[in-house]
């Protein structure tokens, strides 16, 4: 009864009181939640068994083929030539383009929620340097990064079991997760300005914007690389 009431007061804290836990995390008082990567791992493993088979977590092999014919930096970092990859795995595997690209969709699909912790500590180093004036500790930044991309984690999830179960639609476009991406700012705003206190607003928007762009730009290469991985390993 004990672990359940512990778990449960965590998950409710995570939800409703944004940057607590990490806050109680840095007070020391960590025997009244549970621990920043038990949580994390917790919402990791729901992912991996119930997130919809979208390509959320990984990157579409034709924006990276298109990115690379384009010469497009952005959308294919490593300029991958994936293209090619996909002619030269389909003929090395004797099946069709359509068979390796079904393949490959489904192997991007199960690495890229394996490795989801991976983004955390990049995340983390990013937040340390844009708070160094507040905590120039990096532990406390990375339990902060658990407790926040877990978040980010958790309603993305929930975002999508709605979609997929409860509104069936075949297609997810970019304009859909905009309400999602609006919530979690708000989120995040309210739980920097928790466990980092009161600073002047200007300042607390730049670091903020700083903190959410880094999360950006940490997932989007995340997507890429797994991408690249997963077919160079095919």
């Amino acid at each position: 009864m004990s672990f359940d009431t512990k778990v449960l007061k965590s998950y409710l804290v995570f939800f409703t009181k944004p940057g607590e836990l990490t806050k109680a995390w840095v007070l020391g008082q960590r025997n009244r939640y549970i621990k920043p990567l038990t949580m994390f791992l917790a919402i990791a493993v729901a992912v991996h068994f119930f997130l919809p088979g979208t390509n959320v977590y990984f990157e579409s092999m034709d924006s990276m083929t298109l990115a690379y014919e384009q010469k497009n930096p952005f959308p294919n970092v490593l300029q991958y030539n994936m293209g090619g990859a996909i002619v030269e795995k389909s003929k090395k595997l004797g099946i069709s383009h359509a068979d390796f690209y079904r393949r490959a969709f489904q192997n991007c699909w199960e690495k890229s929620k394996l490795f989801l912790v991976a983004i955390v500590p990049f995340w983390g180093l990013a937040i340390w340097g844009l708070m160094w004036g507040r905590n120039r500790y990096f532990l406390p930044h990375l339990v902060f990064a658990f407790h926040a991309f877990a978040f980010f984690m958790a309603i993305d999830l929930i975002f999508l079991l709605i979609v997929d179960k409860v509104l069936q639609a075949e297609n997810i476009s970019d304009e859909w997760f905009i309400p999602l991406l609006i919530g979690y700012g708000i989120y995040l705003w309210v739980a920097l300005r928790k466990v980092h206190g009161k600073m002047h607003w200007g300042i607390h928007a730049l670091r903020f914007l700083g903190v959410l762009f880094s999360l950006v730009v940490c997932i989007v290469l995340y997507r890429q690389f797994v991408t690249v991985f997963t077919v160079m390993s095919m």
